[in-house]
């Protein structure tokens, strides 16, 4: 019997056409062009660090996979 073909993007399927929905999709496409995997994903987290000002925070969402990868010294982070 032989092993059926599967898709890469199979779990974008499973998505909707939601905001989180979007923004999920949108951090795999992120990781997968960095050479990274996602096997699992969520938890939208928002933090406001201390001394960063009142309209300044952070949008976190926890991942499992495989982290992306760089190109030595970039760390992908825009200021």
């Amino acid at each position: 019997m032989k092993a059926k073909n599967k898709s890469k993007a199979k779990h974008r399927k499973i998505l909707g056409r939601d905001p989180t929905s979007q923004l999920y999709r949108a951090i795999i496409r992120y990781v997968e062009s960095k050479k990274g995997s996602i096997l699992v994903i969520g938890g939208v987290q928002i933090e406001q660090w201390p001394g960063a000002g009142e309209f300044k925070y952070v949008v976190g969402v926890r991942c499992m996979g495989r982290k992306p990868c760089f190109p030595k010294g970039k760390t992908g982070e825009q200021s």
